[in-house]
């Protein structure tokens, strides 16, 4: 038990250190699934349909885009959950 707990935590480390947060399996188990953007290079992790997402992001004017709150959670990794967001 006590063994199984130093390798998932060294493991976790690991993960952290390379920046491959993005490719957590525990993530894809809670249903966030990882995107990776053509234009940014930016990985987005998000637990709902990325399509409403790039919906969002074209909405509003060239003056005032729509605001959507994300936690940056590594280097070029985003995290974007459906609950503090307003999609339609």
């Amino acid at each position: 038990m006590i063994t199984s707990l130093i390798i998932f935590a060294f493991i976790g480390v690991l993960y952290v250190k390379a920046n491959m947060i993005y490719s957590n399996i525990v993530l894809l188990l809670f249903g966030y699934v990882p995107y990776i953007s053509t234009e940014t290079g930016n990985i987005y992790i998000v637990n709902f349909d990325i399509d409403k997402l790039v919906k969002k992001s074209h909405e509003g004017t060239s003056s005032q885009s729509p605001t959507i709150k994300a936690t940056i959670i590594g280097n070029g990794v985003v995290l974007v959950r459906k609950q503090d967001n307003i999609f339609s």
